[in-house]
């Protein structure tokens, strides 16, 4: 069995998300990386945010739901790119 290590500590705000905005669903997050051993210091965490805008049906609550779940992977990929970089 493998252990495992942790090296930083993800911390993500949802500021929206919201699928009744004028037939388009938003999410807009935004995200700090820091050191796992840094504990609550500010020295060496980096910030960042996005904003992803999706047109939405609202007339079909499957469709919506799919539109909402996209924009949530869209977010994933987005803190995943930002967490690679950081290496």
């Amino acid at each position: 069995m493998s252990s495992l290590r942790m090296d930083r500590r993800i911390t993500i705000s949802i500021l929206e998300f919201d699928p009744a905005r004028k037939n388009e669903s938003v999410l807009e997050a935004s995200w700090t990386i820091s050191d796992a051993k840094s504990g609550p210091s500010l020295d060496g965490i980096k910030t960042y945010k996005a904003r992803h805008v999706a047109s939405t049906d609202h007339s079909n609550v499957e469709k919506l739901v799919a539109t909402m779940s996209a924009l949530v992977a869209k977010m994933t990929d987005d803190i995943a790119a930002t967490v690679l970089a950081d290496e």
